[in-house]
């Protein structure tokens, strides 16, 4: 039996159940197929001081379990804060393989704090047996900045969708779920509110629209991040407040009524480091057309007027016309069915092969 050392900076809790689940789910499915999975990791807290002192304590752990156990390899999520105590193990134990799993800033730097670990991150990627990315956008990324040979990268996105759950569900009964009222139709946004995400994009395109929309449309976000108070303050800005139904997130038992809630699905994130973007996934696994900024991730998977719908990436304006073209759209049926279809490729009982066939030839 293979053994492996999972290190991970993201790990879901019972406060914090979505923050790296992905991580999670591919320790499950190491565990499934008999591998003997041991694992570092961090789980999310908002206390500076808690959080300093809990890095000391992972990266201890860490480097003590990587130099005095014995593993097969290290399995490492996040390369920007693994990459430190990766190194230092590496330089006494040179034969030891590491296989990095890179997923969005890591490699991608949105500012000056992400930009710091990149010489780090530069090391243990060139390091690394093999290095897997969620998509061909970030392959292209790892071979044009890093150098990274095209033998040592392997396209994983990210664990995939379960289909089994994110399937399509009656709107009536979805919305009852979740509490919402079955006489609206519903638009929606389902991301974290944080830097580049598009939760601004959104709203300021609802504003454009707001005018010439039925009286039966509201539009529903789910999520929460830093910027809560920014979009409170654009909200009331614009006047949405008895437009929008904000909720925060869901457990995944109640995601997949929130996607079978809407007409429409939106995906406005800028963000240079959004490696794949699962949500547009699941909600095409549930038959919902999306609307997405063409770049990044979803430009990956998602084909205009053929499985959904792009729009220019920080442009409401543009966002607002796609809105109001998709609510219009003489027949969706044939982009929700081309949609379905393109999620079956990332389920993740389609994909989880990927990730052993990895861990099989250690």
């Amino acid at each position: 039996m293979k053994k492996i050392l999972l290190i991970s900076n993201m790990y879901p809790s019972k406060k914090f159940p979505h923050y790296g689940s992905f991580v999670k789910n591919t320790e499950d499915i190491l565990l499934e197929n008999g591998y003997f999975v041991r694992k570092v990791v961090l789980h999310k807290t908002n206390n500076k001081l808690k959080k300093l002192y809990n890095y000391i304590i992972f990266y201890f752990k860490t480097i003590f379990k990587g130099i005095f156990f014995s593993f097969d390899c290290l399995y490492a999520h996040y390369a920007s804060h693994t990459a430190l105590p990766l190194l230092i193990i590496k330089k006494l134990k040179p034969n030891l393989k590491i296989i990095m799993n890179v997923h969005g800033n890591d490699v991608v730097p949105e500012d000056d704090h992400d930009e710091k670990y990149i010489p780090m991150v530069k090391k243990i990627l060139k390091q690394s047996y093999k290095v897997i990315c969620p998509s061909t956008y970030f392959e292209e990324i790892l071979k044009r900045d890093y150098l990274i040979p095209n033998n040592k990268i392997v396209i994983y996105p990210s664990s995939g969708i379960d289909m089994a759950n994110f399937k399509e569900y009656d709107k009536k009964d979805s919305k009852k779920q979740i509490s919402l009222d079955v006489n609206y139709h519903y638009i929606g946004y389902i991301s974290r509110i944080e830097k580049d995400k598009g939760w601004n994009l959104f709203l300021e395109a609802i504003n454009k629209i707001k005018k010439q929309l039925p009286q039966d449309i509201k539009f529903l976000v789910i999520g929460s991040g830093n910027e809560e108070e920014k979009y409170n303050q654009l909200v009331k800005k614009y006047q949405l407040e008895n437009l929008i139904i904000k909720k925060d997130f869901l457990p995944q038992s109640l995601l997949v009524y929130a996607y079978n809630s809407l007409e429409i699905f939106c995906f406005p994130t800028y963000r240079k480091s959004e490696s794949l973007g699962l949500v547009g996934l699941e909600a095409m696994s549930c038959k919902i057309p999306v609307i997405a900024s063409n770049m990044g991730g979803p430009k990956t998977y998602i084909k205009s007027y053929e499985n959904g719908f792009l729009f220019e990436p920080q442009n409401s304006d543009d966002l607002a016309k796609k809105i109001l073209e998709v609510l219009n759209y003489s027949d969706l049926n044939e982009i929700k069915d081309n949609a379905y279809q393109t999620a079956m490729k990332y389920d993740k009982n389609v994909i989880k092969n990927i990730l052993i066939d990895i861990f099989s030839q250690i």
